[in-house]
């Protein structure tokens, strides 16, 4: 049986850092997260390109294919889907606010876009592409990124093999 040491535990509250003489040590570890970050310029630009990705995709689709059920969103349709990022864009670049109920927010958003046709909801979201850069131009758009990286393989997925890119968004 091992021995138990009946010292108590006292906690440093500062770890000495160690020096040879009156040369400091300590040295700046590389962050391996931090380090390969995209900058907030390659972000949105990450947002940009899958955007583009996303409404070429609906425009393939089509209005034939508007109202496929998204699985991974039930609630939704490839169209509201493409609408609720429209809607994301339309509120971040008319500054409109997202309210107490952000939830509620995006649904009204959607609902007001119901009755689009797929080339008129891609077409606000392709105007407001532009305007959104601007406004986001040097700040973090991580967010954007992953609300539209997601969605777009989601609507892929929802409409079948023919538009399936696992790599979509991803390099």
């Amino acid at each position: 049986m091992p021995a138990v040491l009946n010292k108590p535990f006292v906690p440093c509250s500062d770890p000495p850092t160690p020096t040879i003489g009156r040369h400091d040590m300590s040295v700046q570890l590389p962050d391996p997260v931090l380090d390969k970050a995209p900058s907030n310029e390659e972000m949105l630009q990450a947002y940009l390109d899958g955007a583009a990705r996303l409404i070429s995709v609906a425009r393939k689709a089509g209005e034939d294919r508007a109202d496929v059920i998204v699985p991974a969103s039930p609630a939704w349709s490839v169209r509201n889907v493409v609408a609720h990022l429209t809607s994301v864009a339309h509120i971040s670049v008319n500054r409109l606010g997202w309210g107490d109920d952000v939830q509620a927010t995006i649904d009204r958003e959607v609902a007001a876009r119901a009755d689009h046709t797929i080339e008129e909801i891609t077409a606000e979201w392709e105007n407001l592409l532009e305007p959104l850069a601007q406004m986001f131009a040097g700040q973090p758009s991580g967010p954007l990124v992953v609300d539209v990286v997601t969605h777009e393989h989601d609507v892929r997925a929802a409409l079948g093999a023919e538009y399936v890119d696992h790599t979509a968004g991803l390099e």
